[in-house]
């Protein structure tokens, strides 16, 4: 039989046919088939997972979580954009060495959607630590960090199970979720996360996360301190890090309180041109403070630094006063050791949590996939969480990127987005990527040489 051909136009010499033959827009993801390889990681699915498949006809756990798993790594939003990755699923069930991939959207939904008590999460957040920690996570490289801890509020457009009205700065009174997560501010990895409804403070149960978050990394690095910005201003909070011993910065409530201690101010030291620093002892007229706490100051001053940012004192409107931002913290560290700007050179560091915030929502789309039930949804999370620590590591340990400067967006254009042929050579199954730039090819390589590399690398004691 001849093959069809359609012309395009009278103009254009070339004629259109279609084949048969197994094609993939990402030949680039045979790369996260090697690592996946590597890690053992459908292994790690299937124990994390609690519960099984009893089906002869299923696909299994890990099949599911692949799927899930590349439609985030190519760009999907929603379960709907498992499509994305077009007709080529038989290429990567050799890729990733399944038997079969779920073809239909409800078999992902109704996967995640057996997450039905706490207990399920909290056991598939446990052993997926255990791996990130184990395998993912060069502690031995970082020996020592702060934790940042920082919510997001993610807005929700139906009646899913723990939505709520509550703060919500870009769409106000459309209901949300409230997550909370723990960071390492130097290794920007994911420690933790829990899913909250979204009526609740920044602060609920931030002690409680705390304590479990400080267990996971209990014996593997050293604490130098916590991180976090004025929605965890809490003096139960201060008073947890206290009896535990942890130093602590936390971006203070630029009350009318505090507002007036910063205007008695009368002595500022110039930390460089424009700006300047200074700190008090305050204590607040509340029964549950019962000590006066070290607050650092930072004054901008707005007309050298245009850019600066900070809040004025708006309670006065003093002239002198309106031309300064001002950043205010509060912190248990101490003034020898601790002088103001180096308090607030180490809170700067805590952007980066923001930054990855920022990645795992637009990257990693953090509020897409939501189902109907909470502890679905929050499975969800800690999937993706799981997904986005995996390029953390690939780009750190392989690309060796140490500027972070290859988000997901970057790695999936310039690696992911590969056209690929799965054909044979012989009988045996080759995989064709289209490349024809040497220096691309060339970095391909070395991306499959550094992973094989690594593993086989004796790691520091």
């Amino acid at each position: 039989m001849k093959p069809e051909f359609i012309e395009i136009s009278k103009k254009c010499k070339l004629k259109l046919t279609f084949t048969d033959k197994k094609i993939t827009s990402y030949g680039g993801l045979s790369v996260i088939a090697k690592l996946f390889e590597k890690l053992d990681f459908q292994t790690v699915i299937e124990q994390a997972v609690p519960f099984l498949e009893t089906s002869p006809n299923g696909t299994g756990v890990f099949a599911k979580v692949l799927r899930f798993g590349l439609t985030v790594l190519v760009g999907g939003k929603r379960f709907t954009h498992s499509s994305f990755l077009g007709d080529g699923m038989e290429i990567f069930e050799e890729l990733f060495s399944v038997r079969r991939i779920p073809q239909s959207i409800t078999s992902l939904t109704r996967f995640f959607e057996r997450f039905e008590h706490w207990w399920q999460v909290e056991y598939l957040s446990e052993m997926l630590w255990a791996f990130t920690a184990g395998h993912l996570i060069p502690f031995k490289k970082i020996k020592e960090d702060f934790i940042g801890f920082d919510s997001s509020v993610l807005t929700r457009y139906g009646d899913q199970q723990g939505t709520a009205k509550g703060y919500n700065p870009k769409k106000p009174g459309r209901p949300s979720h409230h997550p909370i997560c723990a960071f390492l501010t130097s290794g920007d990895f994911i420690l933790n996360l829990w899913n909250r409804p979204g009526n609740v403070q920044s602060r609920h149960n931030i002690i409680e996360f705390a304590k479990q978050t400080f267990i996971r990394i209990q014996g593997r690095i050293e604490l130098l301190g916590v991180l976090a910005d004025s929605g965890f201003y809490d003096v139960a909070f201060f008073e947890f890090l206290e009896l535990i011993g942890v130093p602590y910065i936390v971006a203070a409530v630029t009350s009318q309180t505090i507002q007036r201690e910063i205007a008695k101010i009368t002595h500022w030291r110039e930390v460089t041109s424009g700006i300047h620093a200074a700190s008090f002892m305050f204590q607040h007229q509340d029964e549950k403070w019962l000590k006066p706490r070290r607050y650092v100051v930072i004054r901008k001053d707005h007309e050298l630094r245009p850019e600066a940012l900070g809040k004025q004192l708006e309670l006065f409107g003093i002239p002198d006063n309106m031309k300064y931002r001002y950043s205010s913290y509060i912190t248990s560290l101490d003034v020898e050791d601790w002088p103001e700007e180096k308090v607030w050179a180490q809170y700067k560091k805590r952007a980066g949590d923001e930054n990855i915030f920022r990645e795992i929502k637009y990257d990693f789309a953090f509020e897409g996939f939501v189902l109907d039930g909470f502890w679905a949804t929050e499975a969800v999370m800690l999937f993706k969480v799981l997904f986005y620590n995996l390029i953390q590591f690939f780009r750190s340990e392989i690309l060796k990127d140490k500027d972070q400067q290859s988000t997901l967006h970057t790695i999936r254009h310039k690696i992911l987005v590969i056209p690929a042929i799965l054909g044979k050579d012989g009988n045996k199954l080759l995989l064709r990527l289209g490349i024809r730039n040497e220096k691309k090819k060339s970095k391909i390589r070395d991306m499959f040489a550094g992973i094989e590399a690594y593993f086989l690398m004796p790691q520091t004691p």
